[in-house]
Formats: C-alpha cells, structure tokens, sequence
C-alpha cells in the first residue's frame, strides 16, 4: 500500500517530520509511506479553486493524494484546531467538481 505523508510542521527539524521518518523506517514491506512537503504549497484561496487556476503545487498535492491509498498526517495538537499550514491545504483534499 502507498500512503501519503504529510507533516503538519514546516520546520525542517520539526518532531512531526521526525515521526513521519520513523514511520517510514517500521513501516512493513508491503506499505511505502512518500513524504510530501507543502513548503511550495499557497495559502488557500478560493479565486484560484478551479481547474486551470490553481497553483502548480496546489495541482501536485490533488494528484498525490488522489493516486494514495491512504494518508497519514502527523501535526502538532493545538488545542483541537488544525495547523494553520494544514487547514490552508484543504484544496488538496476537496472533492472533484
């Protein structure tokens, strides 16, 4: 099984980069778990939400997370909300049309 990974930190050293790494490394033969960094992924914005518009990195996480057959997703806990760097991605993860 193919899994996509993405760390909810920016930070090169962050601990949720470290945990995706350490997944990786325990992860059974049969499952590969690919790193996605959203460093070059914009901010979400609702002008650019169509096809044709969107950012080329915004149009890698779509195809990466669709061609997936899971995702695991290591972010800090902040009190329930989501990370900013996460919940500004969610045009990757929206429903085609």
């Amino acid at each position: 099984m193919r899994i996509l990974g993405i760390a909810g930190s920016l930070r090169r050293g962050s601990y949720n980069r470290a945990l995706l790494e350490a997944a990786r490394a325990q992860a059974p033969r049969s499952m590969t778990i690919e790193p996605f960094a959203l460093d070059d992924v914009p901010l979400y914005n609702a002008d650019l939400d169509a096809d044709g518009r969107r950012p080329v990195a915004v149009e890698r996480l779509k195809k990466a997370v669709a061609d997936a057959g899971a995702l695991l997703i290591a972010t800090p806990s902040t009190t329930i909300r989501s990370r900013a760097c996460c919940r500004t991605r969610s045009i990757g993860r929206r429903a085609p049309g």
